[in-house]
């Protein structure tokens, strides 16, 4: 896991599971990384062995992300979408959102 912003311990864990070379995840990654909240990240490649559950659910929907292991968001992030997320996650309000593949 990769810690992208210096936290006090409580920064939210955001997932994003993808696969390489997949543009679209790098393209949501970056939205995400303008954010200036704080928060760890952790890839994880949904083709990698043991992840096949995973990719049973999500390989036509990547870039799917997680915060603090409940749904997020799926194809795309937006600045708003990253900041109310980030926001609502920090503040203990976060809640998985409609629309999970």
């Amino acid at each position: 896991a990769e810690v992208t912003s210096v936290g006090d311990g409580a920064a939210p864990k955001v997932t994003l599971f993808t696969k390489p070379g997949c543009t679209l995840c790098d393209k949501a990654l970056a939205v995400l990384r303008t954010s200036q909240r704080p928060f760890t990240l952790e890839a994880v490649d949904i083709d990698a062995p043991g992840n096949e559950e995973w990719r049973a659910r999500y390989w036509c929907d990547i870039p799917v992300f997680h915060i603090d292991g409940h749904f997020w968001a799926k194809h795309r992030l937006e600045d708003g979408i990253v900041e109310e997320g980030l926001a609502e996650a920090a503040q203990g309000s976060f809640q998985a959102r409609p629309g999970e593949p």
